[in-house]
């Protein structure tokens, strides 16, 4: 009898015991988790960190590699239309080129129709421009270097500080073009066609009596070739000595 007292009397207590010591086991395990999820999140922010160097040398490698694909379909078009006649996609294949920072030193654009083209800044030396229509063309600061422009049509092209020292103007028409600043160095095919001398000459008697004058006379003074523009316009004195320069 008093053994089952006994056992009436301890039995709650030993079956809370488990009870208690498995709280207490769970607990454990929820902050197991609570650690473990920290634990990921911190590993993805290192990842995170720790790769964006490699992400930025990726970007940066696949918009080299588009540029570069860029350049070679611009030079392309440029190529592909040498010795033809119009435009052919080149004015807006020659400003991406230009735009990309590639050197155009020796590019052929004989006969190409380049109106408007904005080339300033552009490295053009020893390029040739054989009868090429740069009317209104934009070739501020160019390097011009020996480039052959020969019979190339400059009407009212901007060539400020331009770069044109050993350029061939021969028959180039730059009427209206602005020159200033422009190095004008060591040009060479600079004798004036005779016609075209004769020609401005009957204007020039033509020309009625007190007709007002736009900037410097086309025939000046036939000064050297080294001489810069001094004239609002830009015009050179002498400069139709050099090149058929026709502003009447």
């Amino acid at each position: 009898m008093s053994i089952l007292l006994q056992a009436a009397v301890t039995g709650p207590s030993a079956s809370v015991a488990p009870v208690g010591a498995l709280a207490i086991w769970l607990a454990l395990i929820a902050n197991a988790a609570k650690v473990a999820e920290v634990a990921v999140v911190m590993y993805g922010v290192y990842k995170y960190v720790a790769s964006r160097g490699e992400r930025r040398a990726a970007e940066k490698n696949a918009a080299e590699l588009a540029r570069t694909a860029a350049n070679y379909q611009a030079w392309q078009v440029v190529n592909s239309a040498q010795g033809k006649g119009g435009s052919g996609g080149r004015v807006d294949a020659l400003n991406d080129l230009k735009t990309n920072d590639v050197s155009l030193a020796g590019v052929h654009l004989d006969g190409a129709w380049l109106e408007a083209v904005d080339l300033r800044d552009a490295i053009l030396a020893r390029a040739t421009f054989v009868k090429a229509n740069l009317k209104g063309a934009v070739l501020e600061r160019a390097n011009l270097e020996f480039a052959a422009l020969t019979d190339a049509n400059l009407m009212a092209a901007k060539l400020g500080d331009a770069y044109l020292k050993g350029a061939d103007l021969c028959g180039a028409v730059l009427s209206t073009s602005d020159l200033r600043g422009a190095d004008l160095s060591d040009l060479r095919g600079w004798q004036q066609n005779p016609v075209d001398q004769l020609r401005q000459d009957r204007r020039r008697a033509e020309r009625p009596a007190g007709l007002p004058r736009m900037g410097a006379e086309p025939w000046g003074n036939g000064r050297g070739a080294g001489n810069r523009a001094r004239d609002g316009r830009g015009f050179l004195p002498g400069l139709a000595r050099r090149v058929r320069a026709i502003d009447l």
